[in-house]
């Protein structure tokens, strides 16, 4: 079982008054469910090590679309909180 998602989005820092743009990043959001479990019926020494691994998993519910959104905003979230910290000296409070 595979989804994914991803979301996009911009942060860009503008100068207030003149409302001039100084910096731009683009951010990207990315969530990955990869997912297997196996049942056997048969000669076990006819699969590979792998499969074997997989054989102890238990089935899982397939995610919904939201949760996989919400895993990859984290993402995003992490992506704009970063750019604001490397450019903090761009930023000056005016009383």
């Amino acid at each position: 079982m595979t989804k994914s998602a991803q979301v996009f989005g911009d942060a860009t820092i503008y100068e207030a008054r003149t409302k001039d743009f100084i910096k731009n990043q683009k951010c990207t959001g990315n969530a990955t469910f990869d997912y297997s479990y196996i049942q056997l019926f048969g000669d076990r020494n006819a699969v590979s090590d792998a499969t074997i691994k997989k054989l102890g998993n238990a089935p899982m519910l397939f995610p919904t679309t939201f949760e996989m959104v919400e895993r990859s905003k984290n993402e995003l979230i992490k992506c704009y909180q970063d750019f604001v910290i490397a450019n903090y000296n761009m930023f000056q409070y005016v009383k």
